[in-house]
């Protein structure tokens, strides 16, 4: 028996964990980051760094940094042998990595573990839960799609839609990867030259309100015509988002 026993126990140890009973949808947790994969390629850097500045200023504060947490807690996809995929919250946990802190609160959207790989994928895009244009402005496959948070690159035009928004220049909702449809849409009409510094910012900025405003975007989320914000200072803009 004794030796039986030994047995199991060493079969456990070979095939690693026991799985998860299951999930259920609106199950929430604390992970570690490095245990949540993106469903997209990049973020816009201009946003975490930013934003970084804020996470520092609550360190110590465990409280209110905690609360924080839980407010911006990222919404996740169970996917094929129990991998957490992030569809919701890309751009704070990145922030929370580049701030040096290894965990994150989750909330389960859906428990999909039981799929097969391409019925996954096809249910992710269903949902509108994954974007598979790069910076480049290039599909790619969710083969291709970064395995850790931390491998996420930088878009410029993710950083010119956000910052759009928050001029003002279109409205937030509550719609899977809304800013990327905008920075694909400023990507196909703005050089990429005037994003690698404020003052080619400001520029991008002015040209980006203009276009916003137009009806070449009224079907983008969001669209405010001429409703929306038809200049704004970057400097000042900066310094506001900073504090």
């Amino acid at each position: 028996m004794r030796a039986l026993l030994v047995s199991l126990l060493l079969a456990l140890h070979a095939v690693g964990p026991v799985a998860h009973a299951g999930y259920e949808r609106g199950d929430k947790m604390k992970v570690s980051i490095s245990d949540v994969r993106p469903t997209q390629f990049d973020v816009g850097m201009h946003e975490v760094r930013i934003r970084v500045s804020e996470i520092e200023s609550l360190k110590n504060d465990k409280k209110a940094l905690k609360e924080l947490m839980k407010d911006y807690r990222a919404m996740v996809v169970v996917g094929p042998e129990e991998r957490l995929y992030l569809v919701d919250g890309h751009h704070f946990s990145r922030t929370l990595h580049e701030a040096g802190i290894e965990e994150m609160y989750i909330r389960i959207e859906r428990d999909w573990s039981d799929k097969k790989v391409p019925k996954f994928w096809e249910k992710m895009r269903e949902k509108g839960w994954v974007y598979l244009r790069d910076q480049s402005g290039k599909t790619r496959t969710p083969s291709e799609l970064p395995k850790r948070i931390a491998k996420m690159g930088d878009d410029p035009y993710r950083s010119l839609a956000w910052l759009v928004r928050k001029a003002k220049g279109y409205k937030n909702l509550d719609v899977p990867f809304q800013e990327f449809q905008w920075a694909d849409f400023f990507r196909d009409r703005i050089p990429r030259s005037l994003l690698s510094d404020e003052a080619g910012f400001q520029e991008a900025i002015d040209q980006a309100l203009k276009l916003a405003r137009g009806a070449d975007a009224a079907k983008l989320p969001g669209y405010l015509g001429l409703k929306a914000a038809s200049s704004c200072n970057v400097t000042k803009l900066l310094l506001q988002l900073s504090r």
